[in-house]
């Protein structure tokens, strides 16, 4: 938790009303930061899948090595 929270948290702790208001506002940040947790989750397997079938068909027909070749002139 930041100084912020903790210095906000410390003035609402006085009254229920801004005890509550600060408890919302907690949820809806931590819902933000699941969402874009299930993002990167999401993105990162898709690119897992993305690489692993570049390397598997990779295997079979040698398309990168011919295709640096060209482009390295090894």
């Amino acid at each position: 938790m930041s100084k912020k929270h903790k210095k906000q948290q410390q003035i609402s702790s006085g009254s229920p009303e801004k005890t509550s208001n600060a408890y919302l506002n907690h949820a809806a940040e931590y819902r933000v930061i699941k969402h874009d947790l299930l993002r990167v989750l999401a993105l990162n397997v898709i690119y897992l899948a993305g690489v692993l079938v570049i390397y598997y068909t990779n295997l079979q027909t040698h398309y990168l090595e011919n295709w640096f070749d060209k482009i390295l002139h090894f």
